[in-house]
């Protein structure tokens, strides 16, 4: 086991000795005392030095200034060899602290001030701080510039016991070379003013404007105290200023200052590194999503569709296909809840805001569900006691605000359960959306973790149904979006009320008609397909490398009657898209080769126009329709999508390709 240090407390007072000696011993340092510099004096001499030393000021025969003064001569400095320029840190205790003494003590290089009476503890923790740093700022450089090798050797102890190296210059032309040289390694830079070759200012200039270090901190210390001198020093890149002489305290707490703003920088720019990172780990988790999960249940949904529809399927059999269906539904909502959540937490969710008919959006959710009331036989009433008013919304958010709501209220009502979906006042700028079941309800305890997500308090429905533990959470966030609130209420057996609390828009109310027609053309949208005239036999391109999807999409058009021709990748429908007499080309949209916006460019370049493209993909957030639309296609159908869709996208655009 190594020897303790050894600790020299030099003290008239034995009482003060007593007091410093018990508190260092508790600490597990080696004390001896003198009781004066001459004492003192002696102590050094003798076989083991002191690693350190507590020195009063005001003593007889040898007072403390004198007594370091002597200790820092050839004499007696040669006892510590150990240290930097054979100087023992010292530490005067006094009672009398001027800012003379102070000034007078560093000239003879004090390590630190300590001012009777101390507080229990002080002591130990600056001694500990000298010979045990706990190095707050290891890892940081600092640059000392100074002409008096006593100033940058002060200086240069204070930083290396707050754990910073220090590289030091005796003059601003040698202090620019190092910076030139080792850039990359200074974090601090402390420059006396009045130097030669360079001073203080020239220094700053150079490290600003020559070497562009806008950031690197330089602080000028400086006997100069007039406001023009001072801004002169800024005009040059100071970051800061120390008048001398200085207090150590002051000096620290500036260093420690701008070395933590350097330090946070640091952490915020390998932050912002490692969160660009993270998002872009996201972005391409999103990507699989969309595309990759998407695609494959594309083959589940559509051909268990299919299966359905043959009536040579055993009841048993069917019973399993409907359950795999259910199944393949509960992922590919899951699916689309996991990108709503990653747009509203990245802010790209589309929320444009416009005109909206609370009336009218109420009644396309209650038109989009109202077959699983029924399926429940469950009576759904809507309630409207507000003359219809506009909000300032957006029209697909509230929808689907609505429909997660409604459907749960369906999912969590027993068969022949009642649901009422109420429109009312709330206040004279608040209108009140509230569904109100009578269903299972929800425990207390569960209620103030509904809107977490992924929570564990998601159950299965009256008639099992299942969620995904999102849906309430996205509720939330669009409802918030709107500046609005969304409040719940239950009782355990006997039902649940959500009240979603939307601000009214008298701006918006001003363009109702506009608002209506949007919301009509949504409610075309979103309602139930109306039967339209059908296509008769079409020649159809499909541009597509998923082999399952290929057969989907095959079996499907050709049991309509209509001729399908596959190709696996963009080049290949560009190459033969003119060759044949095709009326639609139905492209996907990640292919190898050539991708399908890559090969829609192309072939609208070549100079066909005319025929409608429909891109058939599994991304389809608003960014995406956009570049769709942009590049030259007419529509999109989203994967995975339902037979009647794929039939009415192709209905549409062959009868209007054969009519023009």
């Amino acid at each position: 086991m190594a020897n303790p240090m050894k600790i020299l407390v030099v003290d008239d007072s034995p009482m003060i000795r007593e007091i410093i000696k018990s508190e260092l011993e508790e600490g597990g340092y080696n004390v001896v005392e003198a009781v004066n510099g001459i004492e003192a004096l002696i102590q050094i001499t003798k076989s083991s030095p002191p690693d350190l030393i507590t020195l009063d000021i005001e003593m007889p025969k040898l007072n403390g200034f004198d007594t370091c003064q002597k200790a820092r001569e050839k004499h007696y400095a040669h006892f510590f060899t150990n240290y930097k320029d054979s100087r023992v840190p010292i530490i005067f205790v006094t009672s009398k602290d001027t800012m003379e003494d102070r000034k007078k003590g560093f000239l003879l290089g004090a390590a630190d001030f300590i001012v009777k009476p101390f507080d229990k503890g002080e002591i130990l923790g600056i001694v500990n701080k000298i010979l045990k740093p706990e190095n707050l700022l290891k890892g940081n450089t600092a640059l000392v510039v100074d002409d008096s090798k006593i100033a940058r050797t002060i200086v240069s102890e204070l930083l290396h016991r707050e754990g910073l190296t220090v590289i030091e210059a005796k003059d601003g032309s040698q202090a620019y070379e190092i910076i030139c040289n080792r850039m990359l390694e200074i974090d601090i830079v402390l420059t006396d003013f009045l130097m030669p070759l360079m001073n203080g200012s020239e220094l700053c200039s150079k490290i600003r404007k020559e070497l562009n270090l806008r950031d690197l901190p330089v602080i000028l210390l400086t006997a100069m105290n007039e406001h023009s001198s001072l801004l002169n020093l800024f005009k040059a890149g100071a970051t800061d200023y120390i008048v001398k002489p200085f207090v150590k305290e002051e000096l620290l707490a500036r260093i420690n200052v701008h070395l933590q703003r350097t330090l946070l920088n640091k952490r915020l720019k390998q932050t912002v590194i490692e969160l660009k990172k993270l998002n872009r780990m996201k972005d391409d988790l999103m990507a699989v999503c969309s595309h990759d999960l998407r695609s494959p249940l594309n083959g589940i949904l559509g051909f268990t569709e299919l299966l359905l529809e043959k009536k040579y399927i055993a009841a048993e059999d069917q019973q399993s296909l409907i359950q795999i269906k259910k199944s393949g539904e509960i992922l590919l909502n899951f699916i689309n809840d996991l990108l709503d959540v990653s747009k509203i937490q990245s802010g790209k969710s589309e929320m444009k805001m416009e005109p909206v008919s609370v009336l009218e959006v109420v009644n396309v959710s209650i038109n989009a569900l109202k077959h699983l009331a029924d399926h429940k036989q469950q009576r759904l009433e809507l309630i409207n006691n507000f003359s219809d008013s506009t909000i300032l919304g957006n029209h697909v958010g509230l929808i689907r605000v609505i429909n997660n709501l409604l459907s749960n209220a369906i999912k969590f009502t027993p068969t022949k359960g009642q649901i009422k979906l109420a429109i009312e006042p709330d206040s004279a700028n608040y209108i009140k959306i509230a569904v109100i079941d009578s269903g299972i309800g929800i425990s207390e305890d569960i209620i103030p973790h509904l809107f977490d997500k992924f929570t564990n308090t998601t159950q299965a429905g009256t008639s099992g149904e299942e969620g995904t533990g999102l849906g309430l959470s996205i509720v939330k966030e669009i409802v918030e979006q709107h500046d609005g609130r969304l409040n719940v209420s239950s009782t355990k057996g006997r039902g649940t009320c959500f009240e979603i609390i939307l601000p009214l828009a008298a701006e918006a109310e001003k363009e109702v008609s506009h608002a209506l027609e949007n919301n009509a053309e949504l409610m075309k949208k979103h309602s139930d397909p109306v039967e339209t005239e059908h296509a008769k036999t079409c020649n159809i391109l499909m541009a597509e490398d998923n082999p399952i999807n290929i057969m989907l999409v095959k079996k499907i058009l050709q049991s309509a009657g209509h001729n399908i021709t596959v190709v696996k990748n963009g080049r290949l429908a560009l190459e033969i898209s003119p060759k044949g007499d095709f009326d639609i080309i139905l492209m996907d949209i990640q292919m190898p080769e050539m991708d399908g916006i890559k090969a829609t460019k192309a072939i609208r370049n070549s100079g066909m126009h005319d025929i409608p493209i429909i891109p058939l993909t599994g991304n389809t957030s608003q960014d995406n329709i956009d570049t769709y639309l942009n590049v030259g296609m007419n529509d999109f159908l989203s994967k995975p999508f339902d037979p009647k869709d794929l039939h009415a996208k192709i209905d549409k655009w062959c009868l209007k390709r054969k009519k023009s």
